[in-house]
C-alpha cells in the first residue's frame, strides 16, 4: 500500500471507529489491508463482534461452574508449547502462555459442557497477541459461542459437513477442478487445520493471520469455509498438473495442506469476497449435508448482531442434541501416546489430528458386512 494509501486508510479506520459505524468498519474489514495495526484491531474488533463496555463487565463478573474440565491436561500441554513461531522474548512468551491457559481455563470452567478443541488455542494465541486479556476473555468467548461452536461438540460430525462444504463451492465455482479431485478421490481434510484454527496454525506471519481475522469478523461464519475453498482453487493450475502427471491423492494431500504458507492474503481475500458474491450461501446443498439449523453456519443478520442474542449455552445445547450420537468421538481422535510421549510437537499436532481424523472417517465410509 502506497503512503497516500496507507494515510487515507488510516483516517477511515478512526473516523469509523470514533462513529462506531460498523458498516464501514465491516467493509474496511473485508478490502484493502483491513484494520492495519494492533491499535486498530483491538476496537474494531470487539465493536464487530458487538461487545460492549457492559458487556465486558458482565463478562468478568461470571463465576466458574467447577473448579476443573475435562481436557485441563490437554489445555496446559497445548498452551505450553504455543507462540513458539511468534519468536517471543522469554518474558513475553511466559506471560502469554500464562494468559492462554487462564482464558481458556475460564471458558471451559464456567461452560463445562463445551469441548475443548486442538486448534482453539491456536486461534486464542491470535487474539491474545492482538488484544489486552480485558478483551480477550470475552472476545474468544463470543467466538466460542457464535463462531466456533460446531467445533465444541463431542463429535466431529459438525466439522466434518463444514469440511464437504468446502468442495462444494468449489464443484459450484469451478467445476473442471472438481471434477479432477473428484477423480483422484481427494477429500477435504487437508484443508482440516485451516478451518478449525482460521489459519492460525498454519500461518506464522502474526500479521498476516491478523489481517484473515479482520476478514472473518468482518464477515459471516461461512466466510471461513470459502475461504478454505479459495486457497484450491487458486492454485487450480499446480493442482490439476500434478493430478495429470498421475500423482495420487495422498501426494496431492500433502501439498493442499502446504497451501497456507506461501499466500498472498489480500489476494486471497479479494477472491473469497468475489466467490462468495458469486456464490450465494443459501444456494449450497445445506440441507443435503444436513448442516444443523443450530450451526453458527446459519448465524443471521450482521456479525455485530450475533452477540444480541445471550442465549449462546441455549443455542450450543440445541446444536448439539441435534448431533446426539451422530458422527466420531473426539475421544477417538488421540492417541494417548502421541502426548504421553510428546512425539508431536504443537507444530506437527494437527497433523496427526487430520490423519487421524482420515483415518476414522474412511473407517465411517466403508461398508459394513452383514451378519447372517
Amino acid at each position: 500500500m502506497k503512503k497516500k494509501e496507507l494515510k487515507k486508510r488510516k483516517i477511515d479506520v478512526k473516523v469509523a471507529l470514533i462513529n462506531s459505524d460498523l458498516d464501514t468498519l465491516s467493509q474496511i474489514g473485508r478490502t484493502g489491508h483491513g484494520f492495519l495495526m494492533k491499535s486498530f484491531r483491538k476496537p474494531a474488533w470487539t465493536l464487530l463482534s458487538g461487545l460492549s463496555s457492559q458487556d465486558r463487565m458482565e463478562c468478568f463478573a461470571k463465576t466458574s461452574v467447577q473448579s476443573s474440565y475435562a481436557d485441563q491436561v490437554q489445555v496446559h500441554l497445548d498452551s505450553e508449547r504455543s507462540f513458539f513461531q511468534y519468536k517471543l522474548n522469554p518474558i513475553l512468551l511466559r506471560k502469554h502462555r500464562s494468559q492462554l491457559i487462564k482464558l481458556l481455563s475460564t471458558i471451559f470452567k464456567r461452560y463445562p459442557e463445551l469441548c475443548y478443541y486442538q486448534g482453539l488455542h491456536d486461534i486464542a494465541q491470535i487474539v491474545l497477541l492482538t488484544l489486552p486479556y480485558s478483551h480477550a476473555l470475552p472476545l474468544m468467548e463470543h467466538l466460542v459461542f457464535h463462531r466456533l461452536r460446531d467445533f465444541m461438540l463431542p463429535t466431529l460430525d459438525a466439522t466434518i459437513k463444514q469440511l464437504q462444504l468446502v468442495l462444494e463451492i468449489i464443484r459450484y465455482r469451478d467445476l473442471i477442478l472438481y471434477e479432477y479431485l473428484k477423480k483422484a478421490d481427494v477429500q477435504c481434510y487437508f484443508a482440516l487445520s485451516w478451518l478449525i484454527t482460521w489459519f492460525a496454525h498454519d500461518i506464522s506471519d502474526v500479521s498476516a493471520v491478523g489481517r484473515l481475522f479482520d476478514f472473518f469478523l468482518s464477515s459471516h461464519p461461512s466466510a471461513v469455509v470459502y475461504t478454505c475453498a479459495q486457497i484450491v482453487m487458486d492454485d487450480r493450475k499446480k493442482i490439476i498438473e500434478l493430478l495429470l502427471d498421475n500423482n495420487g491423492a495422498d501426494i496431492l494431500h500433502t501439498y493442499l495442506c502446504k497451501l497456507p504458507s506461501k499466500l498472498d492474503v489480500e489476494q486471497l481475500i479479494h477472491n473469497t469476497c468475489a466467490t462468495m458474491a458469486s456464490i450465494n450461501f443459501p444456494s449450497l446443498p445445506l440441507e443435503k449435508l444436513r448442516i444443523s439449523p443450530f450451526s453458527s453456519l446459519r448465524n443471521q443478520g450482521q456479525p455485530w448482531e450475533y452477540s444480541s442474542d445471550k442465549n449462546g449455552m441455549v443455542v450450543f445445547r440445541l446444536l448439539r442434541a441435534d448431533h446426539h450420537d451422530s458422527g466420531t468421538s473426539k475421544q477417538d481422535w488421540k492417541l494417548p501416546l502421541f502426548f504421553h510421549e510428546n512425539i508431536f510437537s504443537g507444530c506437527n499436532m494437527i497433523t496427526a489430528i487430520t490423519v487421524i481424523g482420515v483415518g476414522i472417517v474412511a473407517s465411517q465410509l466403508m461398508p459394513k458386512s452383514s451378519s447372517n
